[in-house]
């Protein structure tokens, strides 16, 4: 049990450096040494990024509503009994609960970055559907590895596969490149140990692949190459 946790720590802090390092490269206005990291992520916010904000609103709101009504979290939580008995809708109600309700602050503040900088490379309609993909397969193995729990983390985690397929496909940077493929492998590893962020992130990537090369068809701009 200890080795397990180790190893899923250690999977955790190769996602989140490679997501450090992937959001400062992609950023209008990267990393510099005169440019500091505030700076350049405060450069992704010059224009608005109005599907972010709104998720991250509702999820601001959901989070407030069970501290102050933390029964709300039985009724719209993921529950394999209620759901199989008919209330679908916790699929969706899921995501803007939180269990444990410390995790709010964390998720929200993930999706701020790996959100802004995903609206602005994919789009819109393409970040919603990495949203709603991450969230759907997390929820689908969650059926049966975690037939109980609630939070926006397997949503945010499609983003980021999202985001780490971009940067796969549009950087040459070969550090930050190795380490995005051993944050993905990271995934695999939760997969292993029937964890539903690995599924998450993993259909993230998948659904990410595509979606850049029809960004590409379309000539979009994209982030500068380092």
């Amino acid at each position: 049990m200890q080795a397990s946790r180790l190893v899923k720590v250690g999977v955790v802090v190769v996602v989140m450096a490679a997501t450090v390092q992937v959001v400062v490269r992609v950023v209008p206005e990267p990393v510099t040494v005169t440019r500091s990291l505030f700076v350049s992520l405060r450069s992704e916010w010059r224009r608005p990024r109005p599907l972010t904000l709104l998720v991250a609103a509702i999820t601001t709101a959901g989070a407030i509503w069970q501290a102050l009504r933390p029964g709300l979290l039985d009724h719209a939580a993921r529950h394999h009994d209620t759901i199989s008995s008919g209330r679908w809708w916790q699929f969706a109600t899921e995501l803007v609960v939180q269990s444990p309700l410390w995790q709010a602050p964390i998720n929200i503040l993930a999706l701020l970055v790996v959100g802004a900088a995903v609206e602005r490379l994919f789009g819109p309609v393409r970040w919603l559907l990495l949203y709603l993909g991450g969230a759907a397969v997390g929820e689908a193995v969650a059926m049966s590895w975690q037939p109980e729990g609630a939070g926006n983390s397997i949503a945010v985690l499609g983003l980021l596969g999202g985001l780490f397929a971009f940067f796969l496909r549009e950087h040459r940077d070969v550090g930050v490149r190795l380490l995005v493929v051993l944050a993905l492998a990271g995934g695999g590893v939760l997969v292993y140990y029937h964890n539903i962020h690995g599924p998450a992130l993993l259909a993230g990537a998948v659904l990410g692949l595509p979606l850049v090369r029809r960004r590409r068809d379309a000539e979009l701009p994209v982030a500068r190459r380092p």
